[in-house]
């Protein structure tokens, strides 16, 4: 760098910082780009001519000005540099807008050009879809764009986004970006143009060009590194940092003190349907369906303790009033068709009884018109002032709590659910998937709010019953959370259909950046199938989990046809008890499979060409699975 003593300094022909013991470069011109509304002219325009004012420079630190006279708006960018980090941070206030009569400022990307590569020049994305999706830019010959939201966007929920992070893997280096402040509002976009492959984040500052800019903190956090490395290494230098920069405790340091959890952590998650309705229709008039009942659940319960099944969290999906789905936010009575409350608390005692917990399955934010307990003014709203709707479940057209005053109305029923017994790691359905905003004028909630509304639901829930779980873990939910259900690895090839080209043609493979990332964390978990058995459980690097009915023709499978499987599986369980709190410490991929090393020396190791899984601790062997199913 030409001043010796600056870690950070820009002149006419780039940006640079050093960090990680090498210079890193960046075009003035893809340093920033905006997009604008045109009010006289009712259309977009993108922004990428600025001009830059040095405002403040010290050895670490460097704060810029970002003019556009053109569209007349500033921006103030503030960059610190230290050891292996780079920081970048917008100020909302510090945004200016002169013209805005006519012009309206909706968009600010950052650092489009920070390891940009040439067009065929061999490089790696690791874009924030689905546990992590790998793109190979290098490689397309014609241009290409997809955008990415970070968090789950309700508009593209095939994509299952949960982390904060993206990652550039190139010669020259690699980055992991983490956007730590503004993640609620950003996305991450990818681009192959002009010769050129850009991987960066963009922030946005207003829905709609009649709203006010946006007053929330903007930042990024690029961890570098002067090689290129496997996003394997990445995604534990991310589990790194949700530790030290979010607070996020490893699940090995919650275990003491916490019986609860330290259960939850050695058991399996045995989901029993008990009743639905179906077929969905959206007046909620399908039938009710009994796939078990209360006696015929203990009689499950039963098997699994003769096939070896010590710990178990007994999950209880649909033992509410018309089943599963079937008229939240009321849940009493308990539904009569199913053995009624007297058929449940002796359903509760049994499992206590054989040592197990035992817990509902809940969707406490869902609610159906036809709830004799619905209160309309409970409800959100969206951006056209109208009732939420997430879709049509048994219920009905389902709408949508407002969380930021679900527990004000509702949070008494869920002191009921637990005063009938139940006890053990609580597991609340899609607390963490799609985003929402409020627009309600009594209960306005933005997406981070809504967001951190619902994760202050897992949190209550957590301290009733001493644990907490929910499908899905978005990063921000990680420390309200104790148990993650299925991370969504593989809906690329059942939805890719649906997605966008742009995606569909960059990406090459879903990789488990995030499983890796979060494992030892929370308990993740990992849904069997019949199709896959205890091969594809294990290969998610999930801990068992298991949905199951008494007579087949719902949700769940029968439970005869997994009798084995779980017994394979409680044996495995009884060697590796320390499996849900170990870190990935090493994950390898090479022609002949994958190498995985937990802590406390575990190791799975997927065979590709004799399509088995072997487990080991040190040098013993503690199961070989195969991928047809069969386990030695």
């Amino acid at each position: 760098m030409g001043n010796q003593g600056k870690c950070l300094e820009l002149d006419a022909e780039a940006f640079r910082f050093r960090a990680a013991g090498s210079v890193f470069r960046c075009r003035p011109e893809q340093l920033l780009r905006g997009k604008v509304y045109a009010r006289p002219e009712k259309r977009t325009y993108e922004v990428r001519n600025f001009t830059f004012r040095e405002l403040a420079s010290t050895a670490s630190r460097l704060v810029l000005e970002a003019r556009n006279r053109e569209f007349g708006f500033s921006a103030t960018l503030d960059f610190t540099v230290s050891d292996d980090r780079l920081s970048v941070r917008i100020d909302p206030f510090k945004l200016i807008e002169t013209r805005s009569a006519s012009f309206r400022l909706l968009e600010l990307s950052l650092l489009p050009g920070l390891l940009e590569t040439e067009r065929g020049e061999e490089a790696e994305w690791l874009l924030p879809a689905y546990t992590g999706a790998l793109a190979e830019p290098g490689r397309l010959t014609t241009d290409c764009r997809t955008r990415n939201r970070f968090y789950m966007d309700q508009s593209e929920w095939e994509k299952f986004n949960q982390f904060n992070a993206f990652c550039v893997m190139t010669r020259r280096g690699s980055l992991l970006a983490i956007v730590a402040e503004g993640d609620f509002s950003a996305w991450c976009d990818s681009e192959v143009e002009d010769g050129f492959c850009r991987c960066f984040t963009t922030f946005r500052l207003r829905h709609a060009p009649d709203e006010l800019l946006s007053s929330g903190p903007m930042r990024i956090d690029y961890r570098m590194r002067a090689a290129r490395v496997p996003w394997p290494e990445l995604a534990m230098q991310y589990r790194s940092c949700l530790i030290e920069e979010t607070g996020v405790i490893p699940l090995s340091e919650r275990l003491d003190g916490n019986p609860v959890l330290a259960y939850a952590a050695e058991a399996a998650r045995i989901k029993l349907f008990l009743a639905t309705k179906y077929p969905t229709v959206p007046d909620g008039s399908s039938p009710v369906r009994v796939h078990a009942t209360f006696a015929e659940a203990g009689k499950i319960l039963d098997a699994l303790r003769g096939r070896g099944l010590e710990k178990a969290i007994v999950t209880l999906v649909g033992w509410n009033i018309d089943g599963h789905d079937g008229a939240y936010p009321t849940r009493f009575p308990v539904d009569p068709r199913l053995g009624g409350e007297e058929g449940l608390k002796a359903l509760i005692a049994k499992a206590t009884a054989m040592g197990y917990q035992i817990v509902v399955h809940d969707n406490v934010t869902d609610a159906y018109l036809r709830s004799p307990d619905l209160d309309c003014d409970m409800l959100s709203t969206d951006e056209y002032g109208e009732r939420q709707i997430s879709g049509i479940w048994a219920g009905g057209e389902a709408y949508k709590l407002c969380p930021a005053v679900c527990l004000e109305r509702y949070g008494a029923t869920l002191d009921r659910i637990h005063a009938l017994g139940f006890h053990g790691c609580a597991y609340l359905d899609a607390q963490t998937t799609g985003l929402f905003r409020c627009s309600h004028p009594k209960h306005p909630a933005d997406e981070r709010e809504f967001a951190l509304s619902l994760c202050r639901i897992l949190e209550y829930v957590r301290r009733l019953y001493g644990a907490s779980s929910s499908e899905n873990c978005a990063s921000y939910a990680l420390p309200y959370c104790d148990e993650a259900a299925n991370l969504g690895r593989s809906g690329w090839e059942q939805f890719r259909s649906r997605l966008d080209d742009g995606f569909n043609r960059l990406v090459s493979r879903i990789v488990p950046f995030y499983n890796v990332a979060v494992h030892g964390l929370v308990i993740y978990r990992s849904c069997w199938s019949s199709r896959t058995g205890l091969f594809g459980l294990y290969e998610n690097l999930g801990n068992d989990w298991f949905e199951f009915e008494y007579t087949p023709g719902g949700l769940g499978c029968d439970f005869r046809d997994a009798l084995d499987d779980v017994e394979a599986s409680a044996r495995i369980r009884r060697e590796l008890p320390d499996l849900a709190g170990s870190f990935v410490e090493e994950y390898r991929e090479n022609e002949d499979g994958i190498f995985i090393r937990f802590t406390h020396d575990i190791t799975f190791t997927f065979h590709t060409k004799g399509g088995t899984l072997t487990i080991t601790r040190g040098s013993r062997v503690i199961a070989v699975i195969n991928q047809n199913r069969d386990e030695k």
